[in-house]
């Protein structure tokens, strides 16, 4: 998951590993394009994470939508495990 720029370095990232759409689902791996990301919305998230075990979310700065989809995610049966940014840097 990413939004704005972030999710063009995600697509830039998988193009320069020759992962096309098709190679993407067959190794199980998922994009989603957040085109607002306050407040996200809860269903589509819930759609987006159905039988995933892990999501990770690229952001440029702080980590908005990470926290965002662990609050809408948490309690939930089978949840995968969100990852983001790694804690502040020194």
């Amino acid at each position: 998951m990413a939004a704005g720029k972030s999710y063009l370095d995600v697509r830039q990232a998988l193009d320069d590993l020759v992962i096309d759409e098709i190679r993407a689902t067959s190794l199980g791996i998922r994009t989603l394009k957040i085109g607002a990301p306050w407040p996200l919305e809860p269903t589509g998230i819930h759609e987006f994470a159905d039988g995933l075990e892990l999501i990770i979310v690229v952001e440029e700065k702080r980590s908005l939508i990470e926290s965002q989809i662990k609050e809408i995610l948490y309690g939930l049966a089978n949840c995968p495990v969100v990852v983001g940014r790694p804690g502040p840097r020194a």
